[in-house]
């Protein structure tokens, strides 16, 4: 039997849960270049175990084992922005032609008021589902990644 659990920040996830949450993620996200502080960093700012706006996990399992997670970080940015972020959206790849990611987005869908924005790689295999369900494109994202110098000192004599 299919069973949904939601966690927020009310609705503690264990150390455990958020282990095989992170886990799952990273074994079926869609997605190259995947790292675990940043979905750690999700999870704990949707249960608002670090400051944060919020936000919630939910799952999907059968027979106690996932087959589906969404994780929804709430921005603060209500005024002038969308208010929640899909941060990260997996289904396990044995369950990815029956419906369950659907469902799933769906009903955390339905928890939301306001606009809701997600980043997808280019050629993602769920991009169609998220149009299905009336995501548009929006705009490109450019990002810039500051590296740290790893040289002992970057300055350099004055005579």
């Amino acid at each position: 039997m299919v069973k949904q659990t939601i966690y927020d920040p009310f609705t503690k996830v264990t150390p455990f849960e958020k282990n095989a949450i992170s886990r799952f993620l990273l074994k079926n996200q869609n997605v190259g270049n995947l790292q675990q502080t940043k979905i750690s960093g999700a999870l704990e700012a949707a249960v608002k175990d670090i400051p944060s706006f919020g936000g919630f996990i939910m799952t999907m399992s059968d027979d106690d084992e996932l087959i589906a997670v969404i994780v929804v970080n709430h921005t603060g940015m209500e005024r002038f922005g969308p208010g929640h972020i899909i941060s990260y959206f997996a289904t396990h790849r044995a369950h990815s032609n029956v419906g369950v990611g659907r469902k799933l987005l769906a009903n955390a869908l339905s928890k939301l008021k306001g606009d809701v924005s997600l980043n997808l790689p280019l050629q993602n295999p769920d991009a169609d589902l998220f149009q299905e369900l009336g995501f548009k494109a929006a705009q490109v994202e450019l990002k810039l990644t500051q590296r740290k110098e790893t040289s002992k000192s970057n300055t350099s004599k004055i005579a």
